[in-house]
């Protein structure tokens, strides 16, 4: 090896998928995805918000952690 590594750093960057910009999200994922179900289907994932207190609260930027499916199984 020419350049063994000597360091390694490891980060926890706070709020980051708080923070996240849906708009640069899915002009990267369009490059890699050629699908443009999938595509559409992200987007709606992205877009759909969430409930608080019963209200629905929308952003443009942000994405959920964890399974995005979790809700669907809730009673198993």
């Amino acid at each position: 090896m020419r350049n063994p590594i000597n360091h390694i750093v490891e980060a926890d960057i706070k709020g980051f998928f708080d923070n996240v910009s849906h708009e640069l999200l899915i002009k990267f994922l369009e490059i890699r995805i050629k699908d443009s179900s999938m595509l559409q289907l992200i987007t709606k994932f992205l877009k759909a918000g969430y409930i608080d207190n019963n209200l629905l609260v929308t952003s443009e930027k942000g994405t959920a952690q964890g399974g995005l499916c979790k809700a669907l199984h809730k009673g198993e």
